[in-house]
């Protein structure tokens, strides 16, 4: 059984678009409810760290499924 302790520093769960970001390691992730965005596409976690390459690396080795199909490595964008 795999555990995390990640915690919540931000929710509005109340909201039109229900979200939060949890935290853990210096990485967050901000969690988004959408049902249009969920409808037109798979779920998508948008993940904020200061080592993109080491949590690529990480993410790649554990949970591969989870990376976008189209994107290999990791690419700067707009």
């Amino acid at each position: 059984m795999i555990t995390c302790s990640f915690k919540i520093e931000h929710q509005d769960l109340n909201s039109s678009q229900p979200y939060c970001v949890i935290e853990k390691d210096g990485i967050r992730i901000m969690v988004f409810q959408d049902e249009q965005l969920v409808s037109e596409h798979n779920p998508e976690l948008r993940i904020e760290t200061d080592d993109n390459d080491e949590v690529f690396v990480k993410i790649s080795a554990s949970h591969p499924s989870l990376l976008h199909p189209n994107l290999n490595k990791v690419t700067p964008r707009p």
